[in-house]
């Protein structure tokens, strides 16, 4: 990627705790807790009657003084405790109350042990000074009302995040960086513990810094081709969070243009909005648009946290338009690793389009839990994950929102859809992925391509070959799964892959439909290592040159339209074909499947992921069920 000066890196030797970091806190007892553990306050209790002689007194427990002295001789001391009081409140939720030594409980920002704010001329760390060794900086930073010849206060901003960036380094400690409202134009480097929070208020007429308060958000405007950029020094303790950030567009560059670069870093990434540039000319790499993209190596063996953000690819005019892109460069080696949950990862317009494009993942890479589609494609393809090396792909749904899915153009013969896995090395559970608008439309292809293919675990999905709405660009045919060799010298000749058990395969509703498609050209052929325990769906059954299975021997399709054919192929050097069944899943919302429905009770333990789509344990009855949904 391009280069660009970098800050010099001060070490860390502290990390900030409490809101603004978005660390959960626990509540710390101190008297009695009502139902949920946090405390109340309450009000204070009646006074209790005595019999205690002049003068006695007693503190209710958890709650305010007890009862007054009685009057007269002898007796016990003191009158009952006040009934639904509480003396040790945590009215601010930061976890500390009063009576730990909380010294300020209106502020959850402010308790003791807490790393001092520089700039808010507060005492957060409850040790009755505010802004201690902070050396009179802050690291407030606002577009609107700053000034980098300012303090960095709150009362008296900074106008820039690099100035901030600076302040933060010579206060020391790990202090982050706050920023409020407005358009940053500017190149932004991440230095290792120092995280840039935004979306804090600030703006002409007010600042309170109150986050998440402001009607206009932190924007980070890239003003050249890498965007945001974290280098190998950078790990997960350090957080970009709550941004819009937008690529800077221009012509191909390095390994194309994005809106945030990872080169070797592994940084925290969450609650942003991403934007892809738009991108002119170019090659096969330099020419792509990305939103965010992770090169190796990876110094970090766990790898980036990238965690609910919205993230697009722009426009490409000539190559690909990818949301999310993990990519090695020619000859590099090393690990590319990243755990991706929680997200909303869309392509945007180009040659091809994809919501993920993950080439050359190493152990430890999971998709968990995203939204996932393609965008529009030129004469490329459209998919919603276009993967190839080691990666988990679990409870994610790919092409399900019928306003964000992928679409190829009319006149292609390329298959479009949800994954393409390129000879990939994965394990795929409990997702819901439905197909394209494309004329050729895949839930899933397992294609061996330009390599031998690694093992697929394909198991407990819920699979449709068309998209949710159907094909309103006119399909000609949609398959659940295709099983795709590719015609090129490194290739294979008789691929294996795919172990598939436990999924619903739903054939979709173009002209003509399969539950499975094997696609090779002559004198190769393509099957799974295994094919059990399926359910197979053809709206209607089976018509015209419909079929469950199309099995192709290397010169000729076998047509397979009956259950029992299905059943009793055998696939030469392939585990068995045993067990599926046909009919209607019953699917409601987002893959989950209605009472009696035969896919319940009709699956197999053998590879079955331990949770279902919902987190619900496997199996709920006699057996696992089949598809996403454990329902039984």
């Amino acid at each position: 990627m391009g280069s660009r000066t970098r800050i010099p890196v001060e070490p860390r030797i502290a990390a900030l705790i409490g809101i603004l970091a978005g660390l959960p806190l626990a509540a710390v007892s101190c008297g009695g807790a009502d139902s949920d553990g946090i405390f109340s306050d309450g009000s204070a209790g009646s006074a209790g009657s005595g019999t205690a002689g002049t003068g006695g007194t007693m503190t209710g427990a958890g709650g305010a003084t007890g009862g007054a002295a009685g009057s007269g001789t002898g007796g016990s001391a003191g009158g009952s405790a006040g009934a639904g009081g509480n003396a040790c409140p945590d009215d601010d939720g930061d976890g500390e109350t009063v009576c730990a030594g909380d010294c300020d409980d209106t502020d959850p920002n402010n308790f003791s042990g807490n790393t001092e704010v520089c700039g808010d001329n507060a005492d957060n760390n409850c040790d009755a000074t505010a802004d201690e060794n902070c050396g009179g900086l802050g690291t407030f930073v606002s577009e609107l009302t700053g000034n980098d010849m300012n303090p960095g206060t709150q009362a008296m901003p900074v106008q820039t995040i690099n100035q901030g960036i600076v302040n933060a380094q010579t206060i020391g400690g790990g202090v982050d960086v706050f920023v409020a409202e407005g358009t940053y134009n500017e190149d932004v480097t991440l230095v290792e513990g120092i995280s840039i929070i935004g979306d804090h208020q600030c703006d002409t007429s007010s600042c309170s810094w109150t986050r998440g308060a402001s009607a206009t958000p932190s924007t980070i405007q890239n003003t050249d081709a890498d965007g945001v950029l974290a280098d190998d020094s950078i790990t997960r303790a350090t957080r970009l969070d709550g941004f819009t950030i937008e690529g800077n567009d221009g012509g191909g560059a390095g390994q194309g243009r994005a809106a945030v670069t990872l080169d070797g870093g592994s940084p925290t990434i969450s609650n942003n909005v991403i934007n892809g540039p738009d991108v002119t000319g170019g090659n096969f790499r330099s020419g792509r648009s990305q939103g965010l993209i992770v090169l190796a190596p990876t110094a970090d063996p766990a790898g980036a946290l990238i965690e609910s953000n919205e993230i697009t690819g722009g426009m490409s005019g000539g190559n690909s338009s990818i949301g999310l892109m993990m990519d090695r460069a020619q000859g590099v080696t090393g690990n590319l690793v990243a755990v991706v949950r929680n997200n909303r990862l869309r392509g945007g317009q180009g040659r091809n389009s994809n919501g993920v494009a993950a080439f050359g993942t190493t152990a430890g890479t999971m998709f968990v839990n995203n939204d996932i589609a393609g965008g529009p494609a030129g004469s490329g393809t459209s998919f919603g994950m276009a993967i190839e090396g080691v990666m988990t792909i679990d409870t994610n749904r790919i092409n399900v929102d019928a306003n964000r899915v992928g679409s190829c153009g009319n006149g292609q013969q390329n298959w479009c859809g949800g994954i393409a896995s390129f000879s990939a090395t994965a394990d795929i559970y409990n997702n819901v992925i439905q197909g394209a608008d494309a004329p050729n439309s895949t839930g899933v292809m397992l294609f061996e391509a330009e390599m031998p293919a690694g093992a697929i675990i394909l198991n407990g999905n819920t699979i449709g070959g068309s998209p949710p709405t159907g094909s309103p660009g006119g399909g000609s045919r949609s398959a659940a799964l295709v099983l795709r060799i590719g015609d090129c010298g490194t290739c294979g000749f008789n691929a294996r892959i795919g172990r598939i058990r436990n999924n619903i395969l739903v054939g979709g509703d173009a002209s003509t439909r399969f539950a499975v498609y094997e696609d090779a050209p002559p004198s190769r052929t393509q099957e799974p290592e295994a094919f059990e325990n399926n359910l197979l769906f053809l709206a209607g059954g089976p018509a015209g040159n419909d079929a469950l299975y199309r099995e192709w021997d290397g010169s000729s399709a076998t047509l397979h339209t009956m259950l029992g054919a299905v059943n009793g192929m055998t696939i030469p050097q392939s585990g068995p074909v045993a067990a599926n069944i046909e009919g209607d899943p019953m699917l409601g919302s987002m893959g989950h499947v209605g009472a009696g429905s035969p896919a319940i009770n009709a699956g197999t333990a053998t590879e079955a992921p331990a949770l279902d789509l919902d987190g619900e344990t496997r199996p709920q009855g006699s057996a696992v069920d089949i598809g996403a949904d454990e329902a039984g």
